[in-house]
């Protein structure tokens, strides 16, 4: 088997199967992804199937639990490289936010937690259908994945859950953030949002700074919703993101 490449970055736990299936080697355990592909969740690469692994593969993969078939999502492309992404304007990034936030917050209502939302996590295809992909530092019915950035901090499992659930939401603000501050997508890791392009007025500014930096926290079921449908209702431009003409 050969080890899947994408844009000259090879994926060691990854390998091509047939031309329509992954195998991946994962840290999550078997039940956990079985519980998964259990959940009425048809946005995410779910797998197709799960096997406990044998002796050989544990020596090959000592810090790995399972061994998944995922299927290659044929004509869906990240955010980053999908070809659909570029020269959006503002008023189509704004609803693509939405409609990622109301899948996101299924997902959440669901008991999965991503844990790694960012751009090269989320796919796309032509028809604006969307899949969450890469679950390995997820957290499944309260299973957390040893890859969870939080796990060996000094927090309890509720607190390990609510700061999950936090990231998700805000990283998925700032992948939208950025793309209206800049006009494109991008892995994003130091989370730098250049403010004074986005002509937001200061009031706005300074509420999503308190989100980002961590001083204001999103309750339960708030996603942003209500600064996305202001911005939408007030007739907001970016200037990275013109209105087609």
């Amino acid at each position: 088997m050969n080890n899947l490449v994408i844009d000259d970055f090879t994926y060691y736990r990854i390998y091509i199967d047939s031309p329509g299936k992954l195998i991946k080697y994962s840290s999550i355990e078997v039940n956990a992804w079985k519980i998964l592909q259990d959940k009425n969740l048809n946005f995410i690469n779910k797998p197709i199937s799960v096997f406990e692994l044998d002796s050989e593969e544990k020596n090959s993969f000592p810090y790995c639990k399972s061994k998944i078939y995922l299927p290659i999502l044929t004509d869906y492309k990240t955010l980053i490289d999908s070809p659909y992404m570029k020269g959006l304007d503002t008023k189509e990034v704004l609803c693509l936010y939405k409609k990622m936030a109301t899948l996101l917050k299924k997902m959440h209502n669901s008991e999965i937690i991503h844990s790694d939302i960012n751009a090269t996590n989320i796919m796309i295809n032509e028809d604006l259908d969307i899949k969450f992909i890469d679950f390995d530092a997820s957290i499944i019915d309260s299973y957390i994945s040893r890859e969870n950035i939080y796990l060996d901090e000094n927090f309890s499992k509720s607190e390990i859950i609510i700061n999950s659930i936090v990231d998700d939401k805000i990283e998925l603000l700032i992948m939208f953030l950025y793309y209206l501050a800049n006009g494109y997508f991008e892995f994003n890791e130091d989370r730098y949002i250049n403010f004074s392009s986005l002509n937001l007025n200061n009031n706005i500014i300074k509420e999503l700074r308190a989100y980002i930096s961590g001083k204001i926290k999103p309750i339960n079921d708030y996603y942003f919703e209500d600064i996305v449908d202001d911005l939408l209702k007030l007739g907001y431009e970016s200037p990275k993101c013109k209105r087609k003409i």
